[in-house]
């Protein structure tokens, strides 16, 4: 699927592509036709050679292969319940140029595999400039997800239009919030958009709030914990990390974000390739961080891509969260 957003990055792929075969072509025909040259030089060119065709190998996995491949990423957190609650958290589906309703067919039954009690949606489920209707189908196996107790989702900045590009924009997107909104709760998801709600869990209860997404100016996170008492058991739900840096969010006692898709392109021993869109300290990229007020913030990379369509040591993840006794 065409998109302006994502044209200039497939046209930088598809150049790596090309120049990585061409120079490991060239590479191998010197190799036949100087077969007497110096050792020196035919090690060098050979090395080059090498270089360019794993370089196009690394690129076609980065592009095609990891992006499909489905985590599940499991942790134990300690939480003011007396039984165990199995959540799944997903974020950042990004439907458009780079997924579609196959593979969210695919997430929904991956999913509902983990016999989850509650799912969170963290928000970010459309890529593309406008929502269309093919976007909106993609979403559309979402509605088959099926928690035993059930699924809440927020907003994130590109459900409002918000996204960063190479390409200058002639004009800012359309703010598609409410259309995104109205097909979630189609489908039977409880959105919350800076409120909250209380679950049933036996003869526990559980309160859930959500906060819509900052980058649109929309986020009210007093609206958010609005009746709340202190000491409830309260998960957070904010697309955005950036959320602990107000004092209101250590109330709950489990944040739960998405945004900073772990980086997308990661390397061994060094971590994320570009610089976060976060303004809490960079090593916040993804999984479990215990916070000095005590609160855990789990960030999942999610399980899209923005920007490349590349994903590199940093796969699709769904993350599943048991909660249970606090230690």
């Amino acid at each position: 699927m065409f998109s302006l957003l994502t044209f200039p990055f497939d046209i930088i792929i598809l150049s790596v592509l090309a120049f990585g075969c061409g120079i490991s072509v060239a590479a191998r025909v010197w190799l036949r036709k100087n077969p007497r040259r110096r050792l020196a030089a035919r090690l060098g060119v050979r090395a080059v050679g090498w270089t360019c065709f794993l370089g196009v190998l690394l690129s076609m996995y980065g592009s095609f292969i990891e992006p499909r491949i489905i985590t599940v990423t499991t942790a134990d957190i300690p939480f003011p319940l007396e039984h165990p609650v199995k959540i799944v958290v997903i974020s950042d589906l990004h439907v458009g140029p780079y997924k579609g309703r196959t593979f969210v067919e695919r997430l929904v039954s991956r999913t509902n595999a983990l016999l989850p009690d509650i799912i969170v949606l963290d928000g970010d489920f459309v890529l593309s400039s406008e929502v269309t209707n093919a976007e909106l189908t993609a979403l559309a196996p979402l509605k088959n997800l099926r928690p035993t107790v059930g699924t809440f989702a927020v907003l994130g900045n590109q459900d409002h239009g918000i996204s960063r590009s190479l390409l200058p924009k002639k004009r800012p997107s359309s703010d598609r919030a409410d259309l995104v909104m109205e097909t979630l709760q189609s489908f039977g998801i409880t959105v919350l958009k800076n409120t909250n709600t209380t679950v049933n869990l036996g003869t526990e209860t559980l309160t859930i709030t959500g906060i819509d997404d900052p980058w649109a100016g929309k986020a009210d996170i007093v609206g958010a914990f609005d009746g709340i008492a202190p000491g409830t058991p309260t998960i957070l739900l904010a697309h955005n990390p950036d959320v602990v840096l107000d004092p209101l969010a250590s109330q709950a006692q489990l944040i739960v974000s998405g945004h900073t898709h772990g980086g997308q392109i990661r390397l061994p021993w060094y971590g994320a390739l570009s610089t976060l869109p976060i303004h809490i300290p960079q090593r916040f990229d993804q999984g479990i961080f215990t916070l000095q007020s005590g609160s855990t913030l789990a960030i999942t990379r999610g399980v899209g891509e923005s920007g490349p369509r590349v994903r590199l040591s940093a796969p699709p993840e769904v993350m599943m969260l048991t909660l249970g006794t606090e230690r």
